[in-house]
């Protein structure tokens, strides 16, 4: 039998989905104002020469690079600037946008997690919770790098959790590439490996090998 959506449940969803994008909408400008505060710091250099070197004909970034803190330019912090490099030289802009964006995109996820594992309501609370956290405004630190985490655990999260109600590989051996990604953004990342394997074993999810290997494979490619 087909699942029908009642009229007054797909009503309190278009709210709330019109409020997710008024909380968004309201967060760009205090994230913008924020991002003010963002102080010039020696790592920015290699993350966006090495960028640049590639647009213009230069050898792929394929390593991480070392200036005042190798954990700030692992590979690929270098791969996330690339695609506003190609729009714009301007570095603020590139930097500013790519921490504003993904942290606009993790503020969708966690909306989604709310919404699909519990109801609209809390959904909302907990992006709008986010977006506009301390950690939420992530342009406007220095330690930018760090910043971009909690997307990746976010991003991380909402695969686990589709995992462990559909069952389904695929969300394993998303979270594990994630999990590579996010420790090739910032080594202290590596702390997702054991979470995975402790969300596994807490919630009986069914371990996929095609989920593993599809992760293991996605990782080494990275």
């Amino acid at each position: 039998m087909p699942i029908t959506i009642q009229p007054h449940r797909k009503l309190i969803q278009r709210r709330s989905l019109l409020a997710l994008l008024a909380v968004i909408l309201l967060s760009i400008p205090v994230k913008l104002i924020a991002a003010r505060l963002l102080v010039w710091d020696l790592d920015f250099v290699p993350v966006i020469s090495r960028g640049r070197d590639f647009l213009h004909n230069g050898t792929f970034p394929a390593y991480g690079t070392l200036s005042s803190v190798a954990a700030y330019n692992m590979p690929l912090l270098v791969w996330l600037q690339i695609p506003l490099l190609t729009i714009t030289k301007h570095v603020p802009t590139v930097l500013i946008g790519t921490q504003l964006i993904f942290n606009l995109l993790a503020t969708i996820f966690l909306y989604r997690i709310g919404s699909r594992f519990f109801n609209g309501r809390i959904g909302l609370a907990a992006a709008a919770l986010f977006t506009f956290s301390e950690i939420g405004i992530s342009s406007a630190y220095t330690a930018w790098a760090q910043m971009l985490l909690p997307g990746f655990f976010i991003f991380t999260l909402y695969n686990l959790m589709q995992w462990a109600y559909s069952g389904r590989g695929w969300f394993l051996g998303g979270a594990i590439f994630l999990a590579t990604a996010a420790t090739m953004t910032h080594f202290s990342a590596i702390l997702l490996y054991p979470v995975i394997l402790v969300f596994g074993v807490i919630t009986h999810a069914r371990w996929s090998k095609r989920g593993l290997t599809a992760g293991i494979i996605g990782s080494l490619i990275l």
